[in-house]
């Protein structure tokens, strides 16, 4: 089975080494949670995913290919995503993600993301943080793609439309995407999720099946679990 495959990935900041020896996949078909504390290396991981920043060594690969040759598969949204604010919302999906009303699940998608036709009309300098939050992840669901990395999904996010967000990633789970996210609320990333991957201290110090995560821990939240492999 395929994924996102990371393969020994090491990357530094001059000499402030992020990453060290990081191997894991998010396999096809599986929500991964990729947990950490802040600064803990989870965004250059992303960003060396999106092909942003070049890796001292290492790999990641998108199915059995490299990253680049994929890119037509793959599809991030940032913990802040980008929009160009003196354009409108459907303007914002045009430029910045190459799709528009004209797709076959355009409606069905605007729709579980709460986005009204109005909104979507509005320039973007009128929105707040969870509508462009929801935007950027309307337009990287909008582009169908096989791996998608959402980096911290629920900020700025109310709980209507975090439903409506998990709602959409688990229909593209079970449509076989390969999906990575992150986020600081542990309990509720894992609740989502099918693995858990713990990143501390540069590296990888858990991979598993969230079931094995709580059977090897019984008795304790999903939390504290995973704060116990960060101390």
């Amino acid at each position: 089975m395929g994924g996102i495959v990371t393969n020994n990935l090491s990357f530094s900041y001059g000499k402030n080494q992020v990453l060290k020896d990081v191997s894991f996949t998010a396999y096809e078909g599986e929500i991964t949670y990729l947990a950490g504390l802040n600064g803990a290396g989870k965004t250059t991981w992303i960003k060396l995913c999106s092909d942003l920043l070049i890796p001292d060594k290492g790999e990641i690969l998108l199915g059995f290919s490299p990253q680049k040759a994929m890119k037509h598969l793959y599809s991030v949204v940032f913990d802040f995503p980008p929009v160009y604010p003196q354009l409108t919302g459907y303007d914002n999906l045009y430029v910045l993600y190459g799709v528009d009303s004209k797709l076959k699940n355009f409606k069905k998608i605007q729709d579980a993301m709460g986005l009204s036709d109005y909104l979507l009309r509005k320039k973007a300098r009128d929105y707040s943080l969870g509508q462009r939050h929801r935007l950027a992840i309307m337009g990287a669901l909008l582009r169908d793609p096989k791996y998608l990395v959402l980096d911290e999904p629920d900020i700025g996010i109310d709980p209507e439309g975090w439903s409506a967000v998990k709602e959409c990633l688990l229909m593209m789970k079970n449509e076989g995407a390969a999906i990575v996210i992150t986020g600081q609320h542990m309990d509720e990333m894992c609740e989502l999720a099918d693995r858990v991957v713990i990143l501390h201290n540069r590296t990888i110090v858990y991979d598993n099946r969230k079931e094995q995560l709580i059977a090897d821990h019984p008795n304790s939240t999903y939390t504290d679990i995973i704060m116990s492999y960060m101390r």
